[in-house]
């Protein structure tokens, strides 16, 4: 039976919701003419069309994540999990956990940040690619407050998470109730970071880098030296080998044939075009990640650089405290990765995001009450003075680059080098030319700031230093030179001029992988990155002495 109160609050739950959805169509269309991206376009054919066809179409794709946001809306009081689309924007979603277990070291923590800094709740940031959503997983970013042990990292890196593990039948709610239990298990906050002050650090409690750290975690699927030290890590090795029948079944028997590729309205099933869609996302994405955290090292290099002086992030406006995961198949060239052009034209667009907006000025309300304490989650608009947050009482600005060292080292970036430099021959580095010029731009740009060269030393519980995969290479490198100039008798290295000689020899005969010249600037850069390396670690006495002119 339902009384009248009831009927009365869900009739008003039903008119709010209706004005929500307006607001997100709104703002969804305002996001397409933004991007110039008509109502039908191919992501997934190569060739230039003006009405092609997309995987999903546009109310379907949006359609799946506006029922996925209410169903998490409508069990809030009963999950301790709520959302809300950052500036109605259904494609970018401010998510806040709370109520976890009460015997818990994690409610422990935040019953000590309330204290502290007046919130009780973790708050995470959630980016869906627009029209690829569900095939393609969202990027989830925890906002606040500071996590110890490079939980960030971990959370990113989830299997569940990973594109090769990405189900599309999952509904978002059992994606976040499992990121809450994960939490709730493993997780501790950092209470003695100054990070967690919302009010002096209203862009979140991490610092740029680990931003692109997460990135490149995510869409990479290399785990982070910080998440393989942790027992989970093994637990969830583990899982992932399960056979079959001993992992939980979540998606719903198709009516087509297995290996069609064939999917109804009602079922977020596999489907071949976004299979390979969503594998092109990834290779540009980590293009441009690359590009990120390069342009990001040499900010670093700045002594006068301090992360509170306020940068817009990737793909941020001015208000809103957070970065955006861009699509690579938007058309939107409003930002760029770095002032040049990214190489091989892959790379142009993914430098572009089509879902940048500022937060909703309004509040998130969400009446959550563990322990008796009122949560008011506040999703709005913060204008924000550096000058004056860092004169609020009395503490000093914290500098980014304190801990750039430890952030690196704990992240996914020295995994992802050593991957990439285990290459057996140039003509991997060949094929991908764009990623290996950014690997060399990363590595040299680590050479030159002393405090970060123990990263290409040895680390702890690593086989195979930086160095010593550099090395490896150079010696490739130079045979790949000497070849060329056809000098094999003295191993000079060859001059610029003979190697315009060898490049006309070269293509004629249509032999390499690429042309000469291509081929000769990628072995030089690869031979000069292996001598700045070495005589970085000699400066800083980790090397004893290497040869300069071998």
């Amino acid at each position: 039976m339902v009384v009248d109160g009831d009927s009365e609050e869900g009739e008003e739950w039903e008119h709010v919701l209706c004005q929500k959805k307006k607001m997100w169509r709104i703002k969804e269309a305002e996001l397409r003419a933004a991007t110039k991206q008509p109502k039908m376009s191919d992501m997934f054919d190569g060739n230039v069309k003006d009405h092609p066809k997309q995987v999903f179409s546009n109310s379907a794709a949006s359609g799946i994540l506006t029922n996925d946001l209410v169903a998490i809306m409508e069990s809030k009081h009963k999950t301790g999990i709520n959302a809300e689309p950052i500036d109605d924007n259904i494609y970018k979603w401010a998510v806040f956990l709370s109520s976890f277990d009460s015997q818990g070291n994690l409610n422990q923590d935040l019953l000590q940040l309330y204290q502290k800094y007046g919130y009780n709740y973790v708050e995470l940031q959630l980016d869906f690619t627009m029209d690829l959503y569900p095939f393609y997983p969202p990027v989830v970013k925890v906002v606040r407050p500071r996590l110890q042990g490079s939980m960030m990292l971990r959370v990113a890196s989830m299997d569940m998470l990973k594109l090769s593990h990405w189900n599309p039948a999952r509904d978002m709610k059992s994606v976040l109730q499992e990121i809450k239990d994960y939490l709730s298990t493993w997780a501790r906050l950092d209470l003695n970071s100054e990070r967690n002050d919302d009010q002096r650090f209203p862009q979140g409690a991490y610092i740029e880098m680990e931003n692109y750290l997460l990135w490149l975690a995510w869409v990479s699927e290399i785990p982070s030296r910080a998440h393989q030290r942790f027992p989970e890590a093994e637990h969830e090795r583990l899982l992932s080998h399960a056979p079959d029948s001993d992992r939980k079944k979540c998606q719903e028997k198709s009516p087509f044939p297995a290996g069609t590729g064939y999917s109804s309205s009602f079922h977020k099933g596999w489907d071949i075009n976004a299979y390979l869609a969503a594998q092109r996302e990834k290779d540009k994405q980590i293009e441009c990640v690359l590009q990120k955290i390069l342009q990001e090292l040499k900010k670093g290099s700045d002594s006068n650089s301090d992360d509170v002086v306020h940068r817009n992030p990737f793909g941020v406006d001015g208000t809103y405290t957070s970065f955006t995961i861009p699509s690579c198949s938007s058309n939107l060239s409003a930002m760029e990765v770095t002032e040049k052009k990214c190489s091989d034209n892959h790379c142009k667009a993914v430098c572009e995001s089509s879902l940048v907006a500022a937060a909703p000025k309004k509040q998130c309300l969400v009446d959550f009450e563990p322990d008796g304490i009122l949560s008011e989650y506040q999703v709005t608009s913060k204008k924000w003075n550096s000058e004056v947050c860092s004169q609020q009482n009395g503490k000093s600005p914290v500098d980014p680059t304190e801990d750039l060292f430890n952030v690196l080292e704990a992240s996914t970036l020295v995994p992802f080098l050593e991957s990439k430099l285990q290459v057996d021959s140039f003509l991997e580095i060949c094929q991908h030319t764009a990623v290996y010029r950014c690997v060399v731009d990363i590595i040299s740009e680590i050479a030159s700031r002393p405090k970060l060269v123990g990263l290409l030393w040895s680390l702890p519980d690593q086989v195979q230093s930086i160095y010593t995969l550099v090395s490896r290479l150079e010696e490739k490198a130079k045979a790949i030179l000497v070849q060329l100039t056809k000098t094999s008798a003295n191993g000079n290295i060859p001059t610029t001029a003979s190697a315009k000689k060898i490049s006309n020899k070269s293509s004629n005969n249509g032999s390499g992988c690429v042309e000469a010249p291509e081929e000769e600037r990628l072995a030089r850069d690869f031979y000069q990155m292996s001598h700045t390396v070495s005589a970085a670690l000699v400066n800083q006495g980790l090397l004893a002495t290497y040869d300069k002119d071998q």
